[in-house]
């Protein structure tokens, strides 16, 4: 396992996630107020791009589901499911819907109402914080998440069981 290891590619993120860690841990504040800074600035100015992004993702589900395309079998064209489709659904439903209600579904909107984020002026425990917090549970837990986790998984999967590709993320960026 740690043959495989790629030092080069690896030394770059860790250096500069240990340097992250060492500045937040000497001055969390000001640590703070430029990670905050780096938000805002990227959300005004390329929040557009998330937004095409999330329709571009829920729009693949939609093409996965009624195009021809969606009928590819992961694993190639002989391939047994080791389940059926009722039993996937059912997990996948349990484990995003499951976890989120014990974990954090009950509690986000509340956070949300009284501590709402810095940056759009309203009011902790108001109406307009409250209005927020549903909106932002609401797109927390529609279908955009789900869009992501079935894009990336549906990629690496192919990339895997029909490419033959190692089970690695980087795996989803070969080309067919």
């Amino acid at each position: 396992m740690i043959k495989n290891l790629r030092l080069g590619v690896l030394l770059i993120p860790c250096t500069i996630f240990i340097a992250l860690i060492i500045v937040g841990i000497v001055s969390p504040d000001s640590f703070l107020n430029v990670l905050y800074a780096w938000f805002i600035a990227l959300m005004s100015s390329c929040g557009w791009m998330v937004s095409i992004g999330m329709i571009i993702m829920v729009g693949f589900m939609v093409v996965l589901i009624f195009h021809p395309v969606g009928k590819i079998k992961l694993g190639g064209p002989n391939a047994k499911p080791k389940m059926t489709y009722w039993r996937w659904f059912a997990i996948a439903l349990c484990a995003g819907i499951g976890t989120g209600i014990v974990f954090w579904g009950s509690v986000e909107p509340l956070l949300f109402t009284m501590q709402p984020a810095p940056g759009l002026g309203l009011d902790p425990e108001s109406n307009d914080a409250v209005m927020w917090a549903m909106r932002t549970s609401f797109l927390h837990w529609s279908f955009t998440p789900y869009a992501i986790y079935v894009t990336f998984g549906v990629i690496i999967a192919y990339a895997y069981y029909n490419m033959k590709k190692p089970f690695n993320v980087s795996s989803g960026l070969s080309r067919c």
